[in-house]
C-alpha cells in the first residue's frame, strides 16, 4: 500500500482494477475451455490451463 502512495495511485482504485482484470481473465479462460469441450476446468492438468491462462492474455492484449 505505501507503494501505491509513494507512486501516487489510489490503493483501493488500483486494487479494482487488477481485479477486474484477473476476473476477466478467468472468464476468456473458461471459455476457451467450453469451446474446447472442456466442462470443468477443476480436473485439467495444469500445463493445459497455463495455457488457456496465455491464450487469455494474448487475446486480451490485442
Amino acid at each position: 500500500m505505501s507503494l501505491a502512495i509513494f507512486c501516487d495511485l489510489d490503493p483501493q482504485e488500483t486494487l479494482q482494477k487488477s481485479i477486474n482484470k484477473f476476473q476477466k481473465r478467468y472468464n476468456t479462460v473458461v471459455k476457451l475451455a467450453q469451446s474446447e469441450g472442456h466442462a470443468n476446468l477443476h480436473k485439467q492438468p495444469f500445463d493445459v490451463l497455463m495455457d488457456y491462462w496465455n491464450r487469455a492474455k494474448k487475446n486480451q492484449s490485442e
